[in-house]
């Protein structure tokens, strides 16, 4: 049995969106393990799309971008991780042509600790995480029926959730900009470093609560804006 939109559906499989829908007995429970790695001399951009895998970024003292796709899911058709380098840009990408799986994959890539020119990572259904030992100068992160969480350091922000939460915290070594944007989801903001933030919220249907003290050397121009969510600011 499938339930959609509070409606129950019978058979066995269906087509959303034009991708088709299994229950967990229908699919084949298989382990992933696959890593793929490039050399991070030329690369200044990287772009990440993952659709139902959850991604985690981090720093590392290795030379190279490496993603590590690993799991276990119920599926019923092949799963790809893709690397493809073109100029100065590597885009790494999660695919699958088969039916939807249930089940739990993460894809965990590593960075040197070197600053990137852009990070962008785009997910549905699943979550993206950044540690503080991320560096980019633009950071870009996007997600529907997911979670963001991030304490990576960067100058330029666009973070948007749709059903989703969203956790920043910021130790600035610079001024910054940044532009949050959920449907649905719960901004938490925490700013270290910032002795002035230039604070633009706006909560169609929840509280915005800001209790930043100034400190640090650094400036901050920040707009936030929910609907049905609320706002906290540190």
């Amino acid at each position: 049995m499938i339930i959609i939109n509070g409606k129950i559906i019978s058979g066995n499989h269906v087509t959303i969106n034009g991708r088709g829908v299994v229950e967990p007995s229908i699919g084949e429970s298989k382990t992933f393990d696959e890593k793929k790695s490039e050399n991070a001399d030329k690369i200044e951009k990287i772009k990440i799309n993952s659709e139902s895998v959850n991604i985690h970024i981090s720093g590392s003292n290795s030379s190279k971008v490496t993603a590590h796709l690993h799991g276990k899911a119920t599926v019923d058709g092949p799963f790809y991780l893709d690397f493809e380098l073109s100029n100065s840009e590597l885009k790494i990408t999660v695919r699958y042509t088969g039916n939807y799986y249930r089940g739990g994959l993460s894809l965990d890539i590593t960075v040197p600790y070197k600053i990137f020119k852009v990070i962008f990572a785009k997910t549905i259904s699943a979550s993206i995480t950044l540690d503080d030992t991320v560096s980019t100068n633009f950071l870009k992160l996007k997600t529907t029926s997911g979670s963001i969480n991030t304490s990576s350091e960067f100058s330029t922000s666009i973070i948007s959730s749709i059903s989703g939460t969203v956790e920043l915290f910021i130790n600035a070594r610079q001024n910054i900009t940044t532009n949050i944007s959920t449907v649905s989801g719960y901004v938490s903001a925490e700013f270290n470093n910032i002795s002035d933030i230039n604070l633009n919220t706006e909560s169609i249907s929840g509280k915005v609560r800001n209790i930043h003290k100034p400190q640090g050397r650094y400036t901050a121009d920040v707009k936030i804006s929910t609907i049905s969510g609320s706002i906290s600011i540190r």
